[in-house]
């Protein structure tokens, strides 16, 4: 028969585990990558972007094993826009998707040390651009420009 003083011990340990766990809760969660500024996207890579009516450009910017979506909206009075590549990639992937201003999807290309092409036609008006980085380490940029 059990003493009533090892059940307690054995409470008082379960309920310290409990109390440890709870408390490391917080820290697993900040190990995800979440940045402290809410809005849900992982830290790390925030590349330099000068965004102004149809141009939008990200400087050269380097990154390290970053993954991340980046989206930024961008005005485009014209249907098509140039996109020139000047990404160096030493390791994952960087990507460009462009949509037009009625959600469509008109550019969706992994992006190249030395490219210019053009998007599919679509709806002027604001579009959205988003950059996304997967385990990328290099320096990425590009241009776009509404034709």
């Amino acid at each position: 028969m059990s003493s009533p003083h090892a059940s307690l011990r054995q409470i008082r340990g379960r309920i310290a585990i409990l109390v440890l766990a709870l408390a490391l809760v917080p820290i697993v969660f900040a190990a995800c990558g979440k940045d402290d500024d809410d809005d849900g996207t992982p830290s790390g890579f925030e590349p330099d972007v000068l965004n102004h009516s149809n141009n939008f450009e990200v400087l050269p910017s380097s990154a390290t094993n970053a993954t991340r979506t980046l989206i930024y909206q961008w005005e485009n009075t014209a249907p098509t826009a140039l996109v020139e590549h000047a990404t160096a990639t030493a390791a994952g992937e960087a990507r460009l998707r462009i949509y037009d201003a009625g959600g469509v999807n008109v550019y969706d290309v992994g992006l190249l040390p030395n490219a210019a092409e053009i998007t599919f036609e679509g709806e002027a008006g604001i579009w959205r651009i988003e950059i996304v980085v997967l385990g990328f380490t290099g320096t990425l940029a590009f241009h776009v420009q509404a034709l």
